[in-house]
């Protein structure tokens, strides 16, 4: 209505979407830069539980597995010394008489 009112509202409206702009192309980056962080937040963590499990896995074919192969060998052996006591028991008593006259001078 007022051709000199007009010229004013045409800065201010060209002036608030060139601020829109500005703010939009800030929004943006920030977003990519949040979307990048994620990303990579998700890889890391991906990345630290293969290396927990392979870890793992390692340690167990190098130090668990001989030592529980080593201690199964000695277990196995004991249950054959306890067969092996109980053939020396009743050997033992079949000869007690004989033992107990060599002992006797």
């Amino acid at each position: 209505m007022f051709p000199e009112n007009q010229t004013g509202d045409h800065e201010e409206i060209k002036r608030l979407l060139q601020e829109n702009q500005r703010l939009l192309i800030e929004n943006n980056q920030m977003l990519r830069r949040a979307r990048r962080s994620v990303v990579l937040a998700g890889l890391l963590r991906f990345l630290w539980f293969v290396i927990i499990i392979v870890t793992m896995a390692y340690v167990y074919f190098i130090y668990v597995k001989p030592n529980l192969d080593t201690l199964n060998a000695k277990i196995s052996a004991l249950e054959n010394v306890g067969a092996d006591v109980t053939n020396w028991q009743s050997w033992y008593e079949a000869n007690k008489s004989i033992l107990d006259g060599i002992r006797q001078p």
